[in-house]
C-alpha cells in the first residue's frame, strides 16, 4: 500500500475562521486527489502568535474550538487523516503553545505534538524543540496498522502531493 500525503499551504492569518475555510477547501481537494494524510503547517488553523497577531491575550479560544470541530467532522466525512497545525491553551498561568493535532480518518484527535522552547543557546537566541504529549508514531501505527507512519519515518515508498497553492486557486 502506498501512502499519499498532501502537504498544504495557504496564507495563514490571524482569523481562525478564515484559516478554517482554507483548511477545509484543501482537505477536500486533497481527498479528491487520493490523499490518505493531509498535512498543514504550524499555526495553520489558529494563526501564529507573534507573527499573525501580537499575542494570545484576548484570543478567541471558543472560535478556535468551533473551527477545530469542523475540521474533525470533515476528516470523518472524507475518511482522511489530518496533521493540523494549531495552538493549544494550557491551564493556570502557563502560556499557550503551538501544536500539531493528529486527527484520524474517523474525525478523532488521536494525539497532539506540542512545540516547546528550549533554553537560550548562549548567544541569546532560543532554540526550539518538540515534546509530544504521547507517542505520535505509535498512535498512528496502532490506529492504521504498519501501513502508515506519518511523521519522522515517512520514507518507505511514500509519494507526496502538493494540494495547496495560493488562495486564488
Amino acid at each position: 500500500m502506498k501512502l499519499v500525503v498532501a502537504t498544504c499551504q495557504f496564507p495563514v492569518g490571524r482569523d481562525p475562521a478564515e484559516n478554517k475555510r482554507h483548511v477545509l477547501r484543501q482537505m477536500r481537494q486533497s481527498a479528491k486527489r487520493g490523499a490518505h494524510v493531509v498535512h498543514f503547517c504550524e499555526g495553520a488553523l489558529s494563526g501564529y502568535a507573534g507573527s499573525d497577531f501580537d499575542s494570545f491575550r484576548g484570543f478567541d479560544w471558543d472560535l478556535l474550538r468551533e473551527c477545530s470541530g469542523e475540521v474533525l467532522e470533515l476528516a470523518r466525512e472524507l475518511q482522511v487523516w489530518v496533521l493540523l497545525g494549531s495552538s493549544h491553551p494550557l491551564s493556570g498561568r502557563r502560556k499557550p503553545h503551538n501544536c500539531v493535532y493528529v486527527i484520524d480518518d474517523r474525525g478523532r484527535i488521536v494525539d497532539r505534538y506540542d512545540k516547546r522552547f528550549c533554553a537560550a543557546d548562549g548567544q541569546g537566541a532560543s532554540r526550539r524543540a518538540g515534546a509530544s504529549s504521547g507517542s505520535l508514531g505509535s498512535s498512528v501505527e496502532r490506529a492504521r496498522g504498519n501501513a502508515m507512519e506519518v511523521l519522522g519515518d515517512l520514507k518507505v515508498g511514500a509519494r507526496s502531493t502538493a494540494a495547496g497553492g495560493s488562495a486564488d486557486e
